[in-house]
């Protein structure tokens, strides 16, 4: 017999399903804290007992991430929440993720969970941002568009881009870019340039793009290392020991140093530009608090 709690658990689950998360820990974090808000004495042990396990601070060790789902554990819940369809790949895919342990095999999972959650984009429009965003060298392309030399001929373009991509790659990215209308031809220049559009999505989609984004920018900083000369790139790194708010300062900092470079990009005070750079950022935790 389903219990008042279970049914309340299952009604959270459709309201915030899996594929509003990128992770298991935070999508039982909400489960939890929205089925407390109803059943005021919830706990994670009744969390565990609705999703199929004893009485255990099982599901409290995957928010905590101290344990994976396994694949046994990730077929309870899905039954247990009743989900279907593409909700259930999409959770399978994330239980998988907690599992792997070598990094090549994390992004592997990751790129079949952004793949799934891309699919479930239900608009042409919404599916065209999403593919602008979440392809790295569409971006690129569309800042190689002020450059001087810049040619709009996919195998020009495939041959100066870094890392390099088919020249097919390249016509895509160029149609996409019409399309959205973030570039054009100008008749009176002869070639093509960017407008001022700008891509306004839903936090759905941006989240998403984000992701996959991030997930393609990050091995790149790495590549250039081998593929890039020293006077080509600029790589560092710091340590720091840090307070919770002197944490949030360091976030405050690389934002306003980001909107720093922003200004001095659209300076043409040092002449036209001739290459396109990529600056990624990363601060995250090295310790336990």
């Amino acid at each position: 017999m389903e219990t008042e709690t279970r049914k309340i658990l299952r009604e959270v689950s459709h309201r915030f399903p899996p594929s509003s998360f990128y992770n298991c820990s935070d999508f039982f974090r909400i489960l939890h804290k929205q089925t407390k808000a109803e059943a005021k004495s919830y706990s994670y042990r009744q969390l565990s007992v609705d999703l199929g396990f004893s009485a255990t601070n099982l599901v409290h060790l995957i928010v905590q991430g101290k344990r994976p789902v396994t694949e046994k554990a990730a077929g309870k819940i899905v039954e247990s929440l009743d989900l279907r369809r593409d909700e259930r790949r999409y959770f399978l895919a994330l239980a998988r993720l907690t599992r792997e342990k070598v990094s090549e095999k994390i992004a592997s999972s990751f790129r079949e969970v952004l793949e799934i959650r891309s699919g479930m984009l239900t608009s042409r429009l919404e599916q065209d941002q999403f593919a602008y965003y979440s392809e790295w060298y569409n971006a690129v392309i569309r800042e190689m568009v002020n450059m001087e030399q810049f040619q709009a001929d996919p195998k020009w373009i495939s041959l100066h881009i870094r890392p390099s991509i088919t020249a097919k790659q390249a016509e895509e990215a160029l149609e996409l870019l019409k399309k959205l209308n973030l570039i054009r031809f100008d008749e009176e220049l002869g070639r093509y340039t960017q407008t001022n559009q700008i891509i306004s999505t839903g936090p759905e989609v941006m989240s998403l793009s984000v992701q996959k984004f991030h997930q393609e920018s990050i091995p790149h900083g790495l590549d250039s290392m081998v593929n890039s000369t020293p006077d080509q790139r600029h790589i560092s790194a710091l340590i720091l020991c840090v307070s919770g708010s002197q944490f949030e300062k360091v976030k405050q900092e690389i934002e306003l140093f980001q909107q720093r470079l922003l200004e001095l990009e659209g300076d043409r005070s040092a002449g036209p530009p001739d290459r396109v750079v990529r600056l990624n950022m990363q601060l995250f935790p090295a310790s336990q608090q």
